[in-house]
């Protein structure tokens, strides 16, 4: 049998190589391998079992061919859509830049239907990705269900990962671990606790750090640089400019006594589904004790993540679900902040 690495859609997985590959030497080494391939299902001796299988010429490293011919051989009716992705990248790139070079010139209304097909690409993009996100998420969490006594690899913190795809997988996960129970006491494990604390105490860390107690912290912005955000009790948005910024959201929902079940349920859903969005750098929800008012946390890349997400299909589906569960109409609030308030120092 000719090596898989010949087969159309195999260039997909050298950029999953090269991502995984972290000092570019052209092999994948053990550690490397556990890094990226930590799905928070496998244990750290079945990763390390895989990684012995897959390197088939027994070097203790894995090559590009190797790796490829192990997700060839096992990609199934996924070849096709690999195949598709391939031929799919470079027409986007050369769309991309057809409109770069021809925009200014084109005529307003020309204009205008560049950017709506734009904008209706993009939202065809999202609507794809959706059910395989769920898709993926609802099998990670029945096999972790099915294991309760197997021991996960840890997941990398989501607050270090370079790469933006081990950065949405590292907080989906952690997410996961976290839902496990303990079969004896009915509580949350040892290990659960201890992720979703290291995760909360390097998000306040990375707020905090920014507090100078001797002295003032200043930060030199344009006088244009508005931080004012606009918005109607019909959820519906008027944005001025964020230059540099992320997007603090807080949701505020009271939710009926009677549909409190089916809420958690739909809310559930959009989490998942928003952590998986590009942009989405943060979600957290907060219920009351006593009450059945909740508040759900989000931080967004900026006002393009942000407006492109609210107006998501999984977005629109959220606020349709939700809206004979609540009691009162949903309290809005969206906070700019600057991103290098954010973003971890270089």
């Amino acid at each position: 049998m000719a090596d898989a690495v010949e087969r159309k859609g195999l260039s997909i997985f050298h950029d999953v190589f090269r991502r995984a590959d972290k000092n570019d030497d052209g092999a994948l080494t053990l550690q490397e391998f556990k890094d990226f391939f930590t799905d928070g299902v496998l244990s750290v001796e079945e990763l390390e079992k895989l990684f012995h299988e897959i390197d088939v010429d027994k070097s203790n490293n894995l090559s590009t061919t190797e790796l490829c011919n192990y997700f060839a051989n096992h990609w199934g009716p996924f070849g096709e859509i690999f195949a598709a992705l391939e031929d799919l990248n470079p027409t986007i790139t050369k769309a991309l830049n057809h409109t770069f070079q021809a925009y200014k010139q084109d005529s307003f209304f020309n204009q205008f239907a560049t950017r709506f097909m734009m904008k209706e690409v993009a939202n065809q993009l999202r609507a794809l990705g959706t059910p395989i996100e769920v898709a993926s998420e609802k099998m990670d969490e029945e096999t972790l269900k099915s294991r309760p006594h197997m021991q996960q690899a840890t997941v990398a913190d989501a607050s270090t990962a370079t790469d933006p795809l081990s950065s949405r997988r590292a907080r989906r996960l952690a997410r996961f671990q976290s839902y496990q129970p303990d079969q004896e006491g009915g509580g949350v494990t040892p290990l659960a606790l201890t992720t979703e604390i290291q995760r909360l105490s390097s998000l306040i860390d990375r707020l905090e750090n920014k507090v100078l107690i001797s002295g003032v912290e200043e930060e030199h912005a344009e006088e244009d640089d508005s931080n004012v955000v606009n918005y109607c009790a019909a959820g519906l948005f008027a944005y001025v400019s964020f230059p540099s910024q992320v997007v603090v959201v807080l949701r505020e929902l009271a939710v009926a006594d009677s549909s409190v079940n089916d809420f958690k349920s739909a809310l559930r859903t959009y989490c998942e589904t928003s952590r998986a969005q590009d942009g989405c750098n943060h979600i957290l929800v907060r219920s009351f004790s006593g009450t059945t008012k909740f508040a759900i946390y989000e931080v967004w890349d900026g006002q393009d993540s942000w407006q492109g997400h609210f107006t998501s299909k999984s977005s629109r589906m959220f606020q349709k679900t939700i809206i004979d569960h609540l009691e009162a109409p949903q309290a809005v609030k969206v906070m700019p902040m600057p991103a290098s308030w954010w973003q971890d120092p270089q």
